[in-house]
């Protein structure tokens, strides 16, 4: 009841506060925010119970509305506030403890919410694109985590932000750490990993086919960045073909092993449409072929949009990891017809 009475009082003061100037009421806000970490370290409460969403929101629609009122593209000084006080570094940092409870999906909102609705170009600020580098490394890093939708918003976001400005996906590739797995990085000095391509993979393992589908959307994007670079580092240093090929072969081997021809013919599969549900099956092992033949289109699609250096090595992994091994042997059986 206490904290209730505080957040009203806090409000009618807000109401009650002289008309001040876009930039005192943006700092106002981030002071709110900053003040609540220092007076509350350990707080164990929800953050619905506190005020940093609003203060949070505010700041997000102080910026928007700055933005709208300058034509001239150049960046207002509620902008350069965040940008000089390394704001978006020290929201990683409460988001990344997740204290109080929410407050990682809190910033994780505030970055999705500011990269997708500002329309200066942020990314190449430096106090951006680390904070949000930082930011992506924590994405997927716990399975079912209930901020995995926020992550999979957020990843999409950069994805979509990267597309529309290709040479940006420089400042997100980084040295490649030297390790047991990955000998090729010890040998050459230059290269260089994407942790956003790692992150998308983690999360496209999802139980929810939404957020799977939608990282699996952000990798066609990724894949078909024309920088040389990029792509590089996709196939050097990430599982990117490994994942494909190994959803190929997970696929395949939950197909049934006995099925009529004529029935399969019957089946329409494309990725990215809602698979039927089990109880809707008209027959069994449906599911498990559609699951497979639209795996198989979005393979053609990577095929098709992904940079020529990613598309060549994809088609030979395919073959070398999937049709080779698993379904010639099949294909070169003989099957007696009952």
């Amino acid at each position: 009841m206490f904290k209730k009475f505080t957040g009203i009082l806090n409000s009618a003061v807000e109401a009650l506060a002289p008309n001040a100037s876009p930039v005192d009421n943006f700092t106002f806000h981030w002071k709110a925010v900053t003040s609540f970490f220092m007076e509350h370290r350990d707080a164990k409460s929800p953050i619905e119970e506190t005020n940093i969403p609003t203060h949070l929101q505010n700041m997000i629609d102080i910026l928007i509305y700055e933005e709208q009122q300058d034509d001239s593209g150049s960046t207002g000084p509620c902008m350069e506030y965040l940008l000089h006080h390394k704001l978006l570094e020290t929201l990683y940092t409460i988001g990344r403890a997740d204290c109080p409870p929410g407050m990682k999906q809190k910033v994780l909102l505030f970055f999705t919410s500011l990269l997708s609705k500002i329309k200066q170009p942020l990314l190449p600020h430096v106090n951006v694109f680390k904070a949000v580098h930082k930011l992506i490394r924590v994405c997927g890093e716990i399975k079912a985590s209930p901020t995995e939708v926020e992550e999979m918003q957020f990843l999409c976001t950069v994805c979509a932000k990267l597309k529309a400005h290709p040479h940006v996906v420089n400042f997100f590739l980084e040295e490649a750490r030297s390790s047991a797995a990955n000998i090729s990085a010890k040998a050459d000095s230059n290269a260089q990993e994407f942790g956003l391509v790692d992150a998308l993979l983690s999360m496209s393992y999802s139980a929810d086919s939404r957020v799977a589908m939608k990282c699996c959307e952000g990798l066609i994007l990724l894949t078909s960045l024309p920088e040389d670079a990029a792509a590089t580092a996709i196939l050097d240093h990430t599982k990117f073909l490994h994942e494909i090929t190994t959803w190929l072969n997970t696929a395949y081997n939950h197909l049934p092993r006995s099925i009529d021809p004529a029935v399969v013919d019957g089946v329409e599969a494309r990725w990215g449409i809602d698979h039927i549900k089990m109880s809707e099956a008209a027959f069994p092992g449906q599911r498990h072929i559609v699951n497979f033949l639209s795996l198989f289109d979005y393979c053609n699609i990577l095929i098709k949009e992904a940079h020529s250096k990613i598309s060549k090595a994809l088609v030979l992994a395919i073959r070398k990891q999937f049709l080779e091994p698993a379904m010639k042997p099949d294909l070169l059986k003989e099957y007696v017809i009952p």
